[in-house]
């Protein structure tokens, strides 16, 4: 992903189809992934890990595929001193590494409380957990895929929408006593996570130095997985139960929400 700004420069409109394309393979290889771990879980919990080899045609592809442009590679041979990282990290991209690690606190909670939820409502197994968030990343595709033109229409407001979006599925989730609003829910979350990351990944390229767009991506992203790695201690501290870790997702997409629009009507992110 911190290779696309470098790759892609200087034509705005391939900028926002790659990254919406990104989004795409990322939420497909989500899709796949769940729908293989729910055959796989059958056989036994050791061949779920079997997942993971799906990897290495990908590394290989990388490799034998993927040319770096000479930019890239002077890039990536010259070094950052701590002298120096002032110069190449924005202060905006210390917000949006912030931004993106209590994302995906909140939103990682609905993989590991979804099944939970299910369960504990009768509303289905722990299968059925895994068919809706392979549903979910499914919802997500073609969202992804209409990043740019969206973009190109509601440009800064791309981003409140998308948070209301996410609000607005994890409301509904974490109240659903029926299957269908569970549905319904996974269906909104979907649409509205489909565009956030690659809302945010276009705002990086913005606002910094074209020399440490790299860098910069590589931050957030480390931000993102430090995220996914600490979201069940977090949310364990601000409730234990599945419908009230879910609901605190849905609060805190309601405030990032408020805090979008009004930064939106500001006119302070992507013009």
């Amino acid at each position: 992903m911190s290779l696309i700004p470098q790759l892609y420069t200087g034509n705005q409109h391939e900028l926002n189809r790659m990254i919406g394309f990104q989004n795409i393979m990322n939420n497909l290889g989500y899709v796949v992934g769940s729908l293989a771990i729910c055959y796989l879980v059958t056989l036994s919990w050791h061949a779920v890990f079997l997942v993971y080899i799906i990897a290495i045609p990908v590394l290989l592809a990388f490799k034998i595929w993927v040319q770096l442009p000479n930019a890239t590679r002077k890039a990536k041979d010259s070094s950052i001193s701590m002298h120096n990282l002032t110069k190449f990290v924005h202060p905006v991209i210390i917000w949006i590494s912030i931004m993106v690690l209590l994302i995906y606190i909140f939103y990682m909670a609905l993989a590991y409380k979804l099944p939970t939820l299910i369960v504990d409502a009768g509303l289905g197994n722990e299968s059925t957990a895994s068919l809706l968030l392979a549903l979910l990343a499914a919802i997500g595709i073609p969202i992804s895929a209409a990043f740019d033109w969206l973009e190109q229409r509601l440009h800064q407001f791309v981003f409140p929408l998308c948070l209301a979006f996410n609000a607005s599925g994890f409301f509904l989730i974490s109240t659903a006593h029926h299957f269908w609003i569970l549905v319904i829910g996974c269906i909104i979350l979907g649409s509205g996570f489909g565009l956030v990351m690659p809302f945010i990944f276009k705002w990086i390229d913005n606002v910094s130095d074209k020399n440490a767009v790299n860098f910069s991506t590589t931050i957030v992203l480390i931000m993102m997985d430090i995220g996914c790695t600490i979201s069940p201690l977090v949310i364990a501290l601000i409730d234990h139960t599945a419908r009230g870790a879910l609901f605190s997702s849905a609060i805190f997409f309601t405030l990032l929400t408020i805090y979008g629009l009004f930064k939106s009507l500001k006119h302070t992110f992507i013009k």
